[in-house]
């Protein structure tokens, strides 16, 4: 290979470098800029993304934080009592299979067969008006075309 280039003219080998340089460089760009490049760009569209998932999160739990409740739980009356009162008048105490005090302050509740969209409004409505909370839900779907569901929850004053 070495005695064929040696035998070119001048002008033919300065060519055949100048090609060499451009394959290679062309090479570099197919095989290393390009894909590289590209990767980057992707890395910073989905950080981007990520920022914005942030800050949009950030601003939910400062408005979550920022929202005072209306009321709270009455004392004279228990956590469990106050619970089935509040069930009654939404008529979903013939639901509840079981119902189970953790403390004072926390009740476990199984429901049977409850619609779950009246029971989310539920939780929504004393969460927001009474401060109580759901630490931990299980839910199972039963009928989905009805939206009916047996939900075990576990509910804090």
């Amino acid at each position: 290979m070495n005695k064929w280039f040696l035998n070119l003219s001048d002008r033919e080998q300065q060519l055949a470098k100048s090609g060499i340089v451009f394959l290679i460089l062309a090479l570099f760009l197919a095989f290393v800029y390009l894909p590289v490049n590209r990767s980057l760009a992707s890395k910073h569209m989905r950080l981007q993304s990520l920022n914005q998932q942030l800050v949009q999160m950030e601003q939910s739990l400062a408005t979550k934080q920022g929202v005072q409740t209306q009321g709270s739980v009455p004392n004279d009356v228990t956590f469990s009592a106050w619970l089935d009162q509040q069930m009654v008048r939404l008529s979903l105490q013939t639901l509840v299979t079981r119902a189970e005090p953790v403390d004072e302050n926390t009740m476990t509740l199984w429901l049977q067969n409850a619609p779950f969209d009246k029971v989310v409004d539920w939780l929504t409505n004393i969460e927001s008006a009474f401060g109580v909370s759901v630490i931990q839900v299980d839910v199972v779907a039963k009928d989905k075309a009805n939206g009916l569901c047996d939900i075990r929850m576990t509910l804090v004053k």
